[in-house]
């Protein structure tokens, strides 16, 4: 079963209500920390990470009821990946660049030649990150007036997402980047025991190195630990020198 992707359950019936408990606690594992309700013909969705730090159960609650059926069915759908499939190709990156034009059908390829043969680079759109945005189609987002290509990946974090835009920049040198959108932190502040003050360096470094890689990018950030500029806020753009 495949750790990098959200899992929804769909209740019919009798109302309960979905209880969650973080699993670092200590002292009254039978109270809940948060509770949602899964009342008839509801949906509920974990995202990725949520089984990692927490238990859930569903509460017996009344059985008679004089007001609606006292039967529950829950629907669950979960990404299931082949046992003989590596663990890493669980979510498998979409290619950067095919051989050539016609090896790829997806709008999210680019129709790129030989470089050489070209006097401008291709303007891309490109997201960066974690599982918020790996889970992003990139051919449906560009609506096949821009192109867009999504490097983002589950369970990355904010060094690693550093890592994956030099080998970007790097191995796509006839490519200009005019947009970047990044998400970050979730990876890095569930293991985050006394404050998040040591991510401050990592989100600047993060912040240069996109800066530097793409200098006439606009940068577009979904970030869980406060940004260390004083004129970023999360989903506000920054405009790049």
């Amino acid at each position: 079963m495949s750790q990098d992707s959200s899992i929804c359950t769909v209740s019919f019936g009798a109302p309960r209500q979905l209880e969650f408990i973080f699993d670092k606690k200590k002292v009254n594992r039978n109270v809940a920390d948060i509770s949602v309700p899964a009342t008839n013909r509801t949906v509920n969705i974990m995202k990725p990470g949520c089984q990692q730090v927490m238990k859930h159960r569903v509460s017996r609650g009344d059985h008679a009821r004089d007001d609606g059926p006292d039967w529950r069915y829950s629907l669950s759908f979960r990404k299931i990946v082949r046992p003989d499939m590596p663990k890493s190709a669980s979510t498998p990156k979409p290619p950067l660049l095919p051989p050539n034009p016609q090896s790829s059908p997806s709008k999210a390829s680019l129709n790129i030649k030989d470089p050489a043969s070209h006097h401008h680079k291709k303007s891309i759109n490109l997201i960066a990150g974690d599982s918020f945005t790996a889970r992003l189609d990139a051919s449906r987002l560009g609506r096949g007036k821009e192109e867009v290509i999504n490097i983002a990946k589950g369970g990355l974090k904010i060094s690693s997402i550093q890592h994956s835009l030099e080998d970007f920049s790097s191995s796509n040198p006839s490519i200009s980047v005019k947009k970047v959108f990044l998400s970050f932190g979730a990876n890095d502040i569930r293991y985050c025991k006394k404050g998040i003050g040591h991510l401050k360096n990592a989100v600047g470094d993060l912040m240069k190195t996109t800066r530097k890689l793409f200098p006439d990018a606009r940068i577009f950030v979904q970030s869980i630990p406060q940004s260390t500029l004083t004129d970023l806020n999360t989903f506000q753009e920054m405009s790049v020198p």
